[in-house]
Parts: structure tokens; C-alpha cells; sequence
């Protein structure tokens, strides 16, 4: 008998953050763009639109007035968004799965950006790229941290020592997510705290073993920022490990989630990395341009990645290519609920036992900023919940979750 599935994490579930989501932090980040770009006339009543829709509108077709950026989109893309779509067409906002309302929000705010449009004033222009560029070059940001990070770890001569330190830091870097500006704006730069208490499921020991054997690893990235930093120091230092190693950073093809990285983020951060002053995360960004050029750091966007599809419906292409893969390193909270179908799973449900779908080894690294999480004892949830109420999503604790389970037949 099949076993029945939870339900899907709602916009509608009552006091839930998915429902907060849609009420405050959506509308916020209309009024982020609106502020910080110079739009037509036509652009900022569109996103006004939108931001209407959010509160007392239906689901419907997103390429409605839209029509000449479909195009933009490959044939598969259409074909989920029209499916996808069609599952929810003439419900409201307030009650549909929250991955799904999440993605279906991005892309038409790119739509109402004009993005896809070749005649556009925003065509190909990142909407939140000031709040990237902060990111990366304020007081606080990605480069001063990197550079610091950078030169404290010089002195470490165990090259599996400085992984576990570079897993810790990737880890960490999760909570600069520009899409939670408070989070971001309380996380500090705790980046290389190996505090095993608010580490709640730690195979960082696990992780280290595989990273350091492996020929080929993937990561699928979240933020720009001071956590692609540090994705990028613990790229780097798995591809010191060994002359056959590779690497390939998975990005979005356009923007989403704020602050979530594509290829020219990536490009942009690694140029930084060679100009910002420091000598040890110059000779790190020098090298990471020479893994370029040897063709050992690759750069993959993909359509999946800004679909509103989880992994259990990864197309053929996508999951040939990772099945090749020693592990992958799935970044941040969103990779980690499309993982798991965003559902409503009890908290000491296993992650093997619900992801073992997947086609390779893999592991989970992400601060806790959403009502979703596995591997969690009931006791251990309940003390929590003592201690700190918003403990699943206030970015406090992390998980560093490894799954090297064989796909099942």
C-alpha cells in the first residue's frame, strides 16, 4: 500500500512564516524594487499590480500582457509553468503550496520588470543588483568577511582541517539571505563558530571525507554574497585536493529569491576577490580564475532552478548530470525544502528515507529560516520550542545533513 503523502506547506496555513511570507516579506520586496530602480510609469504600476494580486487576487496565466517575453523561456520552461499553473488557475493566493507561489511571484515580478523583453528598460537587468552590490562591497559585506576568513585560515596547515573550518563557513554564509533582511541584518559574521549546538544535525565529518576523495562535486548555490564567498573558499580548497578534481557551481538563470546567484554574480565575485587588497584572498581569487580557465570550476544555469518544481520531478538532463557527481552540496533553505516537496513531514522523519530518490550522494547545508525540517527527535524539537519558539526560522541552527544512500531501483 502506498503511504500517503503530508500535505503541502501552505500560503494559507494559519500564523505559518509561508503565510507571512505572502502577506509581508512578498510585498516588501515589491516596495525594494520600486525604491531602488528608476522604472517607467507602466513597470511601477505593474509591480503595484502585482502587489495587489498578492493580497485579494487569483492565480492565472503569468504571460497575460506579457506575451512577447515568453519567448524568452525554452520550450520545456513553458511547458511547467503552463502545467504548474493549471493546477492552481482561479484560487487565490492565500491557499496554494508555498514553494509554488514563491516561484510563480519571481517570475512575474521579472515579468513586470519587462526582463525578457528586448525593448525593455530592464531587459536583462538584475532588479535587486543593489542589494547585491551592498552585499558584496559594504563595511560588512562578502569581501571584508572573505578577506578575513581568508587570512585566518592561512595559518591552517591541515588541508582536512581547513575544509571542516570551509564547511562550518559555508554553512554559515547561508544566513546572509537578502530575502530575510533581518536575518541578514542580525546574522554578524559568525561564520567560521563551530558551535555544535546550534548545529542540529552535523555530518561535517561525513561531508569532509567525501569532499576530499571526490573527483567531481556539484553544488547548488542559494545566496550571492558572503555565502557564495564561501562557497567559493571551500570550492577552492576542494580543488587543491587533487589535479583531477571538478567542480561545478549550479546557479539560477535569472533572479530570484533577492539575492539567489547567477553566473555573472559568480563572475563578479571572484573579479572582487583578485582586486580587494587582501594578499591571501587575491592568490584565492587568482586561482580560482586559473580553475576557470583549466575548466576545472564550471559555471551551469539551468531553467530547473527557477521552476517551481521540487527534485522529485528533476528533467532527464539535469539529473544525468548529477547522477555523475561524487556528491552534491545543496545550499540554503529552499534547496533543502524542494528536497523534501516542501510538505508538512514530522520533524523525526528521515531525510534518507524521504530523498533517497535522488541519483547522488549528497549533502544538505542550511541555517534554519522556515517551518520545515527532518532527522530532529521529538524530544530534542520539544526542548527547543522551550527554549526558543522561533527556532525553526529565526537562522540560529543549522543542519549539515549528508545522504550517500544508492538510488532506489
Amino acid at each position: 500500500m502506498k503511504q500517503e503523502l503530508p500535505p503541502f506547506i501552505s500560503t494559507g496555513d494559519p500564523g505559518s512564516f509561508a503565510e507571512r511570507t505572502l502577506k509581508k516579506r512578498l510585498p516588501e520586496q515589491i516596495d525594494l524594487v520600486i525604491a531602488r530602480n528608476r522604472l517607467s510609469g507602466r513597470t511601477a504600476r505593474d509591480l503595484l499590480g502585482l502587489k495587489q494580486e498578492l493580497e485579494s487576487g487569483i492565480i492565472d496565466d503569468p504571460f497575460v500582457g506579457f506575451t512577447s517575453q515568453k519567448k524568452a523561456l525554452c520550450d520545456e520552461e513553458r511547458s511547467v509553468w503552463a502545467r504548474e499553473v493549471s493546477r492552481y488557475e482561479r484560487r487565490p493566493w492565500n491557499g496554494v503550496p508555498w514553494y509554488f507561489a514563491e516561484a510563480l511571484f519571481y517570475l512575474k515580478l521579472l515579468l513586470a520588470c519587462r526582463y525578457f523583453d528586448e525593448n525593455g528598460d530592464f531587459f536583462r537587468v538584475d532588479p535587486f543588483r543593489h542589494e547585491k552590490e551592498d552585499e558584496l562591497f559594504s563595511d560588512t559585506g562578502c569581501i571584508r568577511t572573505m578577506a578575513a576568513v581568508s587570512e585566518l585560515l592561512e595559518v591552517v596547515a591541515d588541508p582536512k582541517e581547513k575544509l571542516l573550518q570551509l564547511i562550518v563557513c559555508a554553512l554559515w554564509g547561508n544566513r546572509i539571505d537578502l530575502s530575510n533582511k533581518h536575518i541578514a541584518h542580525d546574522a554578524g559574521r559568525r561564520i567560521l563558530d563551530y558551535d555544535r549546538e546550534r548545529i542540529l544535525v552535523d555530518h561535517s565529518g561525513r561531508l569532509r571525507e567525501l569532499l576530499s576523495n571526490a573527483g567531481r562535486v556539484d553544488i547548488v548555490t542559494d545566496n550571492c554574497g558572503t555565502e557564495l564567498g564561501c562557497d567559493l573558499l571551500l570550492a577552492g580548497c576542494v580543488l587543491g585536493f587533487s589535479a583531477r578534481s571538478r567542480v561545478y557551481f549550479h546557479l539560477k538563470k535569472h533572479p530570484m529569491f533577492v539575492s539567489d546567484a547567477m553566473e555573472k554574480d559568480v563572475e563578479k565575485t571572484v573579479s572582487a576577490f583578485v582586486c580587494n587588497g587582501s594578499p591571501a584572498l587575491e592568490e584565492i581569487g587568482e586561482s580560482l580564475y586559473r580553475y576557470m580557465d583549466e575548466d576545472r570550476l564550471k559555471l551551469r544555469g539551468h531553467g530547473f532552478w527557477n521552476s517551481p518544481l521540487h527534485y522529485t520531478d528533476l528533467p532527464k538532463d539535469l539529473a544525468g548530470t548529477l547522477a555523475e557527481s561524487d556528491v552534491v552540496i545543496f545550499k540554503g533553505d529552499v534547496n533543502y525544502r524542494r528536497l523534501l516537496s516542501d510538505r508538512h513531514w514530522p520533524k523525526n522523519s528521515s531525510m534518507e528515507d524521504i530523498a533517497g530518490y535522488f541519483p547522488a550522494p549528497f549533502a544538505a547545508l542550511r541555517t534554519l529560516k522556515s517551518e520545515i525540517v527532518v532527522d530532529i527527535k521529538e524530544e530534542t524539537a520539544a526542548e527547543l520550542d522551550s527554549i526558543d519558539p522561533d527556532w525553526m526560522v529565526n537562522g540560529e541552527r543549522g543542519i549539515i545533513r549528508t545522504v550517500v544512500k544508492q538510488p532506489r531501483s
